[in-house]
């Protein structure tokens, strides 16, 4: 016996190209929109474990200041710039991919940890509100004309 499932249909992805391409400004309102929801990449990343017990460090709060990014769309592409501009070598051991075993021990997260897994909550959300988006409009279209 032979059995065929549609396994994905690409349909609605052609749909959203369509959308993006005739609808740039719209497309980059939604865009930025989801992204600015809570939790924000940004505030992700500013995040500061608790201070270990017994620690006599002080904060300067330079690493957490130093975060930039930024959401924009280029060429139907959308991309997410993130940096820090505070001490390299810092944000290299404590967050970056040369972490210290006592930074990872002490609750810090990597930064390529973090923009994963917002990016995973952030795709979704971004293409189920494009889909919306795109069929508003669709249908405001249809009965102006």
């Amino acid at each position: 016996m032979i059995r065929i499932d549609s396994a994905v249909d690409l349909k609605p992805l052609d749909d959203l190209t369509r959308f993006a391409q005739r609808y740039p400004q719209y497309v980059n309102r939604i865009v930025k929109s989801v992204a600015n929801e809570a939790p924000t990449l940004l505030s992700q990343l500013q995040f500061y474990p608790p201070v270990p017990a017994g620690s006599k460090y002080k904060r300067t709060f330079k690493l957490r200041d130093g975060y930039r990014v930024e959401v924009f769309m280029r060429a139907n592409q959308i991309f997410i710039e993130s940096r820090n501009t505070s001490d390299r070598k810092r944000h290299l051991y404590v967050k970056g991919r040369r972490q210290t075993l006592k930074h990872r021990q002490t609750g810090w997260q990597k930064d390529d940890a973090i923009i994963k897994a917002w990016l995973a909550r952030f795709r979704p959300r971004l293409i189920a509100e494009l889909t919306t988006g795109a069929r508003s409009l669709t249908s405001i279209r249809q009965h102006t004309t």
